[in-house]
Order: C-alpha cells, then structure tokens, then sequence
C-alpha cells in the first residue's frame, strides 16, 4: 500500500482502491434496487444515469492502473477476496443479516 498525504500533511495509508471499490458496490445496490426506488419515473431515470456513469468510470480506473492478472486462479482468487471484503463492508454499514 502507499500511502497518501492529505492536506494536513498527515501521512495516511493508501485506502483509495476500498473507497473506489465500495463506490462501485453502491453504484450495483442502485441499480439492483431502482425498481422499489420511490420517486418520478424520471428521478429513477436521472438516479440509474449516474449509477451506470459512477460505475463505468471507476470501471474504467480499475482496467486502466489496474496489474493484469497472472492466471486464472489469480483472477478468480482475487475477485472472491474482493467480494468478501465489500459484502463485510456493506454489513458494517447496514447491519449484520440485512440485505441490501
């Protein structure tokens, strides 16, 4: 990890990739959950917009600075470690046995 200096110039871990991850995990619950969405058809519209643009930018990041992984196994390890990490976020956030 490298870390990042805010603008205190306090030396802080490099948290970037769980913040970018998390973002794109939100982006997903959005656009799993539009259809109980409450508000206009247009807000839900306007809402799934910036879900799928949020999501695809951040996509885009990953892709782009992202190390290609060495071989299948990697990949698939790597993805089940990311979803575990976000679906144990996402239960600190919400409540442990809540869906979202």
């Amino acid at each position: 990890m490298t870390p990042e200096v805010d603008y205190n110039n306090t030396v802080r871990a490099d948290n970037s990739w769980d913040v970018y991850y998390h973002r794109i995990l939100v982006s997903n619950v959005i656009l799993n959950n539009l259809a109980e969405a409450t508000g206009t058809e247009q807000e839900r519209k306007d809402l799934e917009g910036e879900a799928r643009f949020a999501r695809m930018v951040l996509f885009m990041l990953v892709n782009t600075y992202a190390a290609p992984y060495e071989n299948d196994a990697q990949a698939d390890a790597t993805q089940a470690a990311a979803h575990k990490q976000c679906h144990q976020r996402g239960e600190q956030e919400i409540g442990e046995g809540n869906t979202w």
